[in-house]
């Protein structure tokens, strides 16, 4: 039969069911004739004519429990009646009942928070009006790799100035700052530095007060700012008369003219100030940069393909003006959800979904083993039923409102617990790194979700057993010699299937779960490469103090000498990254490269540190020396490359000496390699993390304005830590020390992902191994009490308990064997997906594959036992008295 002729599926399968056996093979024929003659007619008027003829002929049997006429049905035969027996029989078998809930209730549960999560990262957008037309702006480099950088001022002028398809355009730039109010303390805030052309971007307007100006950004104007409402709220209590005071930043009295909108909170630029942008003559012509990202709102009425044209057209006129810093650049827009879904992230919840849906099959076919189980302990109740004049579809409606009722109980059950893991899941993603601005609350479409995804399987999986009772005949059934089975081939052959689905489905989950744990126990004992025994802090120096090199420099020269005159103090080092928090991915050109073969450029991760920074890391150089004060002071540039980059570039030859040049600098000068030091990790290698080699460079040729301090103690931590700030203060009453944490609570925090995914994946296989345990042993255990006569007939010819035990776990050896087979394949498929988590360990490790194998088939077992040595004691005269 044809695509063109064939009936709908469904309709053809409902009649199929529903009819009796004498009755259908006709009626399907007669309608299947007839639907293939108005092939004319078109298909849509078609099928609707075949659903029809379908009710139409379904119609008297669905509503009345027999052949009355429509619309005349009784009390006893009302869908009320059905879910008031149906509660009756739920609670005659409470046991079982409870049972299915709770696996309904995991199943929905673990796949709602789930979906919670996913939905934020996938269907996030920003909270403005017309947020489909707000595009964040960066550039995105051709060489070594395709990261994005961030863009010049240069670059964001050309862009408000040239781009037609882009209605306003915006520059904004987060950094910490030091905020004083009145005679306080210095503290450490979070500004955000933004063009006036922000609001018009943003479509936004404060909540009290004015917007910026266009003349707040000149040089002269009076220093503004505006307050951030989450700001506003804790540190000046919702004060309505805040507008007009001044508050200190980095030195600078500003004026604050504003409170920006509680939108801005669940957005990327939530932020405790918001600071103009002051345009200098040196920053309009800073091409070297880039600091700033740019967000703009496309004009309308224009077209994507039009921005795109122009940001082609803009970027090669930057080229050819610029070609050391924007030849291999180019500028390019994204949207919002793009741009902020990280990919890890992404890759953790896209593996978390099949997991979750891996253990929602699990649970459906653990329920439909059940609900089938428990229909055929009522084959004798349906039979006479059948029997005294109740039609199919009437049997049939009473097991799918049963099945129904407990999808529903189930759902109640599921929506608490995904509630609560919603909750636990958003904590954990937030540590590991997920943006603070994700609302990770379950919406209305969340709880859609898990209604509809309730009574689906309510229905779905009612459908079984309600099959089974249907097909059955009732004078077969009740002439049985057995305990009323209710098609026994039929029902063993469904239930083996689908506790082989179960063993399946939990070997991929115990698979993931074991290359997961065994990356997190490997990142566990990762060797960093320096002592970790230390205490980080960072600080961040304004421009407004420190405009010169020279004034960095004395600064932080002045911090080392009084910190390492605390008392307790052992060494002290500078870092603008520290171990496990990455550094600045730069382009260098390798001398001896452009010359062999004419190479580009290499990427490799630059770390800026002061001279103390590898005695403080106790690491001893592998050739030639480490930075002493005077490097980068004379003028002469010189680095310390980490092994990895040596062995990579001059693989046969001796490093030091050989030269280096930065790519994309005006006045980019060579620098000459003075040593090798050990690997010391700037991060883990990951596949959606590029793992770049690092090269040192001396704090006094590149000065920082924020940096972080390392401090090796032997007093205690938090006493150490109001010494600091008290060194800190001595310089500059101004400067607030800020995140100060132990270095081994950085290193954790990196190793987070790794400790998410593993502690996921090892609760979800073992609630599937806990599922398909439960499962085989429902199976076993009604199998066994149908199979009491043949067991009886057995013993009573002298079978011994061992073997009767041997021939119910031949069985579910058998039923293991297939699902541990098929899962196995399913595993290697799987575990190649998480390849991106895996650390120290492959995907395809055999030795956790083969734990994860023996562990299912140990349980499997087990719970085969159970019911098998229960077998094993049935006396033989009262099981043949029973049957």
């Amino acid at each position: 039969m044809s695509r063109a002729t064939r009936p709908p599926r469904l309709a053809r399968a409902l009649l199929w069911i529903m009819l009796p056996r004498d009755d259908r093979n006709a009626a399907i024929d007669a309608l299947d004739d007839k639907y293939a003659e108005l092939v004319k007619v078109g298909r849509r008027r078609r099928v609707l004519w075949y659903w029809l003829q379908v009710l139409g002929m379904l119609h008297p049997a669905m509503w009345t429990g027999n052949n009355a006429i429509p619309g005349r049905s009784s009390r006893g035969d009302s869908l009320g009646a059905d879910v008031r027996f149906g509660l009756r029989m739920l609670a005659k078998s409470p046991s079982t009942s409870i049972v299915i809930v709770l696996t309904l209730a995991v199943g929905l549960g673990f796949n709602g928070a789930v979906f919670a999560v996913m939905n934020t990262i996938v269907r996030m957008d920003l909270p403005f009006e017309d947020s489909h037309r707000i595009r964040l702006i960066d550039a995105q480099h051709h060489t070594g790799g395709e990261w994005a950088l961030r863009l010049t001022y240069p670059d964001y002028a050309a862009l408000a100035e040239s781009a037609e398809s882009l209605e306003a355009v915006a520059a904004w730039r987060r950094m910490n700052v030091a905020v004083r109010r009145g005679n306080d303390s210095a503290e450490r805030a979070v500004a955000t530095y933004v063009s006036p052309s922000i609001f018009d971007v943003l479509a936004l307007q404060p909540a009290t007060g004015r917007r910026f100006a266009e003349i707040d950004g000149e040089p002269a104007a009076e220093p503004v700012a505006l307050l951030g409402y989450a700001a506003w709220q804790a540190l000046h209590g919702a004060d309505p008369d805040i507008l007009g005071r001044a508050i200190r930043v980095q030195g600078v009295d500003r004026t604050i003219v504003g409170v920006l909108p509680q939108t801005l909170e669940r957005t990327p630029f939530t932020s405790d100030l918001w600071i103009p942008i002051t345009r200098t003559g040196g920053l309009e012509a800073d091409v070297d940069r880039r600091a700033y990202e740019v967000v703009s709102r496309l004009a309308d009425g224009a077209t994507e393909a039009q921005m795109v044209g122009e940001l082609d057209q803009i970027s090669a006129r930057l080229a050819t003006e610029h070609p050391v810093t924007h030849a291999a650049t180019a500028a390019r827009a994204r949207t919002y959800r793009e741009t902020y879904s990280v990919d890890a992230n992404r890759a953790i919840m896209f593996a978390m979904t099949g997991a979750v849906a891996f253990l929602l099959l699990i649970a459906c076919a653990n329920v439909a083993n059940l609900l089938v189980s428990r229909t055929l302990q009522r084959g004798r109740e349906l039979a006479v039923r059948a029997a005294l004049g109740a039609s199919r579809w009437r049997l049939v409606r009473q097991l799918l409102v049963e099945s129904v009722l407990l999808s529903v109980i189930g759902m109640a059950g599921g929506l608490l617990m995904a509630t609560w893991g919603n909750s636990v899941l958003a904590q954990l993603l937030t540590k590991a790194g997920a943006p603070r601005w994700f609302d990770f609350r379950m919406g209305i479409e969340v709880h859609l979700m898990i209604i509809g995804l309730s009574l689906a399987t309510g229905i779905a999986f009612g459908l079984a057993p309600a099959a089974h009772a249907a097909r059955a005949r009732p004078g077969d059934v009740l002439k049985e010699s057995g305990r009323g089975t209710i098609g026994n081939a039929d029902r063993y052959r469904f239930t083996t299937a689908l506790v082989i689905l179960q063993i399946t489905l939990a070997v991929v989950l115990l698979a993931g779960a074991g290359v997961t744990a065994r990356s997190a126990i490997n990142v566990e004992h990762v060797d960093w490469g320096l002592d970790t025994d230390l205490l980080t802090m960072r600080l961040t120096l304004g421009e407004d103090r420190y405009r010169s090199d020279e004034s960095l420099v004395e600064f932080h020269r002045q911090l080392e000498q009084r910190v390492s005159a605390t008392p307790g103090v052992e060494a002290v080092g500078l870092a603008s990254n520290f171990p496990s928090r990455g550094g600045l991915v730069v382009m260098a050109e390798l001398e001896h490269r452009l010359i062999a073969a004419g190479h580009r450029a290499q990427t490799m991760t630059q770390v800026i540190i002061g001279s103390n920074y590898f005695e403080l890391a106790g690491v001893d150089p592998l050739h030639g020396r480490f930075f002493t004060e005077d490097d980068g002071a004379d003028g002469e540039l010189v680095v310390v490359v980490e092994q990895r980059l040596a062995d990579r570039y001059w693989p046969d030859e001796d490093p030091v000496g050989k030269r280096l040049r930065w790519e994309g600098a005006e006045d980019a000068r060579w620098m000459s390699v003075i040593g090798v030091a050990p690997p010391i990790l700037q991060s883990l290698p990951m596949e959606f993390l590029p793992d770049f080699p690092v090269i040192y460079t001396p704090y006094r040729a590149e000065p920082q304005r924020a940096m972080g301090l390392m401090v090796r103690a032997s007093t205690e931590q938090r006493a150490l830590a109001a010494a600091l700030r008290n060194a800190v203060r001595r310089i500059d009453p101004e400067l607030p020390l800020y995140a100060i944490d132990p270095l081994e609570r950085l290193l954790e925090e990196s190793t987070f992902s790794w400790r998410i995914i593993a502690q996921m994946f090892g609760l979800l296989g073992a609630v599937a191994l806990f599922l398909s345990c439960l499962g085989i042993y429902a199976v076993m255990s009604s199998t066994i009490g149908h199979r009491e006569q043949e067991i009886g007939v057995r013993m009573a010819v002298g079978a011994r308990a061992q073997e009767v035990v041997r021939l119910v776990l031949r069985s579910v050896l058998w039923q293991a064997s297939i699902g541990l087979a098929i899962g196995t394949m399913g595993a290697l498929f799987t575990t190649r997906l998480l390849g991106m988590f895996m650390f120290g360990t492959s995907s395809n490790d055999p030795l956790t594959l083969s734990a994860a194998i023996g562990l299912l088939l140990a349980t499997t077992l087990a719970a085969g036992w159970l019911p098998a040595r229960r077998a094993s004691r049935l006396d033989p005269l009262q099981a043949l008295r029973s049957n």
